[in-house]
């Protein structure tokens, strides 16, 4: 599809599977960059994260190989490569840890609690959620919305009655 020779590419590349892994490399870049740009610095931290949200549930939809990643599918058909592809997910999760530090030092998120491990936890509520919104459904779309704002606010105020 690229119009180069094969036997070019794997020389460049040394396997079918590295190749595969730098389209999955150029695609989370690509994703990361697209996100960052609708991240704007005078958003409260709870409408970054949604914005995050929802632009990276347009972005899987539109992309069957980064939702494959992100859902750790990759891992069973690229064998030895678990640590690129755990490094991709990572980048991911990294943007989610810019919007949380922003919340650190806004004072929406607990300074105690781990950026690090809030973060993962928080990318992985969205990958979650992301799963369960893939049933055919009528209204895929308006229950995973209403699933992203829930999470959202147990997120940022808890389940405990005030």
């Amino acid at each position: 599809a690229t119009g180069f020779p094969l036997q070019r590419l794997l020389t460049a590349f040394k396997s079918k599977e590295g190749i595969f892994v730098r389209v999955l490399q150029t695609q989370v870049e690509a994703l990361t960059t697209r996100v960052r740009k609708d991240m704007k610095a005078e958003m409260p931290v709870p409408l970054l994260l949604r914005t995050l949200s929802e632009r990276a549930v347009l972005e899987l939809e539109k992309s069957p190989l980064l939702l494959q990643l992100v859902l750790v599918q990759c891992d069973a058909f690229l064998p030895g490569w678990e640590d690129h592809l755990d490094k991709l997910r990572r980048r991911l999760v990294d943007v989610v840890a810019q919007v949380v530090k922003v919340g650190v030092s806004e004072g929406h998120i607990r300074k105690e609690l781990p950026i690090d491990m809030l973060s993962s936890l928080i990318f992985e509520v969205h990958v979650v959620g992301q799963l369960l919104s893939q049933r055919n459904s009528p209204k895929k779309e308006q229950l995973a919305a209403q699933r992203r704002m829930l999470a959202l606010d147990v997120i940022f105020n808890g389940i405990r009655a005030r």
